[in-house]
């Protein structure tokens, strides 16, 4: 036990008291203070060894005088008066130098007109080194985590501690500052939020997750995807959870394209190879029923006309509307870049109307804004399929909501673009199917309500176009479907192409007609015989023999591409190394793809082609078409006169 000599009897302080605090582990030291000045009563070993001294050293020392320099001055303005906290922090210079830190317990007492401090001292050298280990953990974390590519938070109490820049741009912020001031609710739905909520709770309970894909939306309403692991750390001195992950947005888009093209593929190939075994049925179906439908007034009895000729004008809709599904399936079986010409939007936006006024008007009123002169580069039939396929998209919203509301058709001109722009009152798109409205096969209608082709088949023909296409919801209610093209800058009008002219009046001629679907070449023949000679082959190989032998030199010939002997393409090009005037008189007819072969013959216009089912009107203006390049390859070859 050490002591100091005195006026004051140590003994009075009690040896049992005294014998207890030199054994304590913990350093206690007792000063005496009268008059502005301190003596030191009592200190133990532990007080010692916290101080940097032996025993036996310190009692020579002055109590302010083991502190720090500037720790003197702090300390020695508390002498005297009754502003001394009971827990404060020092920091006292050892005898060899060193500097402690100390944590200093205080507690006040009196005895005999002397004041008594009771300090217990605690080095706490260790423990400011482990927080400036933190603190330069924290440091080089922060450094690291604000050059991260990935996103790296750190939540507690459902509020965000720490964002790190790629946090703020993942969600499309201004600054990490914005990112700190949301909370979880504010860019994840209900059912992510909670899903993330339980996620932290386990988390702090110790265990250990795999990683999680969390959908939320950025400020400027658009969704993102976020891949996210989580772990429990201390931050700041409170428990917290360090989220890190990255942005996969654009990797699911791109895995959720590939699986659209393999599911596309599949149903390419399904469809390719039912389409044939459809569409030639079809085929002759049409045709028969025109031809019942020509027919009736002499049939039936004139009382009995409205009636049978109703029973055959819905069988025709329903053949229609088969051979709908059968083409748009085809659009993703054999995809082929549309011929483009000068067209005047006005134009193509009104033969869309003509088509679709029956059915908008049935569930809305139709406005339109439709100024001419606006020009694209485009294909006439495929633009005006979207328009038409958007009219009607919107009069259906519009009869959903149930109440009267408007389809709206604009077109615009914006900077390089050509802006058609159809909208609705209906419901709206809900904010979680924006992103899959264009996705084939996607429909929120029930069953019977649609394929899901209709808008991404608009999609993919707008980007066949060169253009693009983008939906969005309106305020207060409704959707708005925009369709962007580049603006043609040259305004002069194009004329009609050939191929659209009404066609003129055939004279007779001699077709053949090539085909091993027996009941499509028995419906053609019964179509075409009353006003043309007609020869029917349902065996390509003969009908090529009988072809090359020249007995008859046909004006015409139809003739089916996809045969099991010889397929069309094949008769077509060793017929024409025979008889080269045939190479400008076929009109290929095909219920599925084409070969490539029989594709490159159409693409370079040498033949027509004309996609079963068909009816007598796609025949008829499927044989003038072909006929006018006959007569203009004739008229190229025609020797020039006075020679």
């Amino acid at each position: 036990m050490t002591r100091e000599d005195t006026s004051f009897d140590a003994s009075q302080l009690g040896e049992t008291i005294l014998e207890a605090l030199d054994h304590a582990g913990i350093g206690v030291t007792i000063i005496g203070e009268r008059a502005g000045k301190l003596e030191r009563l009592f200190i133990n070993a532990a007080g010692a060894r916290a101080l940097g001294y032996a025993p036996d050293e310190i009692n020579e020392i002055p109590p302010l005088n083991v502190l720090a320099p500037a720790e003197r001055e702090r300390i020695g303005a508390m002498v005297g008066t009754d502003e001394r906290p009971p827990l404060l922090e020092t920091e006292v210079i050892a005898k060899d130098g060193r500097r402690i830190p100390l944590e200093v317990g205080l507690a006040n007492t009196e005895r005999d007109g002397t004041r008594l401090i009771v300090a217990f001292l605690r080095d706490i050298t260790r423990r400011e080194e482990v927080q400036a280990a933190l603190r330069q953990s924290e440091a080089r974390f922060r450094h690291l985590a604000e050059a991260a590519p990935d996103v790296i938070v750190v939540i507690s109490r459902g509020r965000f501690l720490y964002a790190n820049p790629a946090a703020a741009r993942a969600l499309r912020l201004s600054s990490v500052e914005e990112f700190l001031r949301l909370e979880p609710k504010d860019f994840l739905p209900a059912e992510e939020l909670g899903a993330m909520m339980a996620r932290i709770r386990k988390v702090r309970e110790g265990e250990r997750l795999t990683p999680r894909e969390y959908r939320g939306v950025r400020r400027d309403g658009s969704s993102i995807m976020l891949e996210i692991s989580s772990l429990a750390v201390e931050f700041e001195g409170q428990p917290a959870v360090l989220a890190y992950g990255r942005d996969v947005t654009e990797r699911k888009a791109l895995q959720a394209r590939l699986a659209q093209h393999d599911r596309l593929a599949a149903v390419g190939t399904l469809a390719a190879g039912i389409a044939h075994e459809v569409n030639n049925p079809m085929t002759y179906v049409l045709l028969h029923l025109e031809q019942l439908r020509r027919s009736l007034p002499s049939l039936v009895p004139e009382e009995h006309h409205e009636r049978i000729l109703g029973y055959v004008s819905e069988a025709l809709e329903g053949g229609e509307r088969v051979r709908v599904i059968v083409r748009d399936l085809l659009e993703f079986a054999r995809p082929r870049g549309p011929e483009r010409r000068l067209s005047d939007i006005a134009d193509v936006c009104e033969a869309a109307i003509k088509l679709a006024r029956p059915t908008v008007e049935r569930h809305a009123r139709l406005s339109t804004d439709l100024p001419r002169g606006i020009f694209a580069r485009t294909n006439a039939a495929k633009l005006g399929q979207v328009v038409l396929n958007l009219l009607v998209n919107g009069s259906q919203a519009v009869a959903e909501r149930g109440s009267e509301g408007e389809v709206r058709l604009r077109v615009y001109e914006s900077e390089s673009s050509v802006v058609i722009e159809v909208s609705d009152d209906g419901p709206g798109v809900p904010p979680e199917h924006l992103d899959q409205i264009f996705t084939p096969f996607f429909t929120t209608k029930g069953v019977g309500g649609g394929t899901g082709l209709g808008l991404a088949i608009c999609h993919a023909i707008v980007e066949s176009l060169g253009g693009t296409i983008a939906a969005e919801n309106r305020a207060p209610r409704g959707a708005r479907f925009r369709v962007e093209l580049p603006l043609e800058v040259d305004s002069e009008r194009a004329a009609p192409s050939v191929s659209e002219r009404s066609p003129e009046p055939l004279s007779r001629l001699s077709i053949a007609i090539i085909d091993d679907e027996a009941a499509v070449a028995r419906a053609l023949e019964r179509t075409l015989e009353h006003d043309h000679s007609v020869s029917v082959h349902l065996n390509p190989s003969e009908a090529l023999e009988a072809l090359s032998a020249g007995t008859v030199q046909f004006d015409l010939v139809l003739c089916d591409v996809l045969m099991p002997e010889l397929r069309g393409d094949e008769l077509y090009r060793r017929l024409c190394e025979r008889h080269a005037h045939y190479q400008s008189r076929f009109v290929f007819m095909t219920g599925g793809a084409l070969p490539p072969e029989a594709q490159e013959l159409v693409s370079n216009k040498a033949i027509t082609l004309l996609l079963k089912p068909f009816e007598t009107q796609d025949l008829v203006e499927a044989i003038a078409k072909q006929l006018r390049r006959d007569r203009a390859a004739r008229s190229r070859q025609a020797p020039p006169r006075g020679t």
